[in-house]
Formats: structure tokens, C-alpha cells, sequence
């Protein structure tokens, strides 16, 4: 295993003031940043996931259960729900996040 020398005080000045202004930079959207990641992530985790895991996992036994149908029905309106919820929560923060970059008084013109 090579060793590497500890960063000299340069580099440490250098990479600290970096940090810094990335972080005063990027503070006023990071509620913005955050709101984006959160509606990919949680419809993603929360709604579409589950549903298509007991889908796939209840799939081979579906001719032992009667009732397969009504579980196959309810699992595909949640996962319609979430992929409802992933692209509304994706183009509200997009279009959010593009409002504050381009200005005050510019306007981004949604599609939906």
C-alpha cells in the first residue's frame, strides 16, 4: 500500500474556501435541490417499489388465489399514483428551481 503525504496547508486553504463558497453559492437553492431529490425519491421508495416487489412476489401463487386479481388491481392504481406523483413533484421542482435562476421577474412557461 503507497502512502500519500498529508495535504499540505495550501491545499487545505484551498479546498476549505471551495467548500465555502460552493456552500454560500448553492444556499439560496438548496430547498430547491432538496425538493427535487425528494419527489424522485420518495414516489420512487415509497409508492412504485412496494407494490411491483408484492406483484413479483405473489406472481408465482397466483392461480392458488382467488382473490390475485384485486391485489394485481390495487398494486397497479398505487403504482399509477406514484408515477403521478414522481412526474408532477419532478416538474413542479424543475420548473421552481428554473423560476429562481432565470429571476425575479421571468416566468418559465409550464407545459402542464
Amino acid at each position: 500500500m503507497k502512502y500519500l503525504p498529508p495535504p499540505s496547508i495550501y491545499q487545505q486553504v484551498i479546498s476549505t474556501s471551495i467548500a465555502v463558497a460552493v456552500t454560500m453559492v448553492a444556499d439560496k437553492y438548496i430547498s430547491l435541490l432538496v425538493a427535487l431529490v425528494g419527489s424522485l425519491g420518495s414516489a420512487s421508495i415509497g409508492l412504485i417499489f412496494p407494490p411491483m416487489l408484492e406483484i413479483l412476489t405473489l406472481w408465482p401463487g397466483r392461480s392458488n388465489n382467488r382473490f390475485y386479481w384485486l391485489t394485481f388491481s390495487k398494486d397497479v392504481i398505487i403504482i399509477l399514483l406514484g408515477v403521478a406523483q414522481f412526474i408532477i413533484g419532478t416538474v413542479t421542482s424543475v420548473v421552481s428551481l428554473a423560476e429562481s435562476l432565470t429571476g425575479n421577474g421571468l416566468r418559465v412557461n409550464c407545459p402542464i
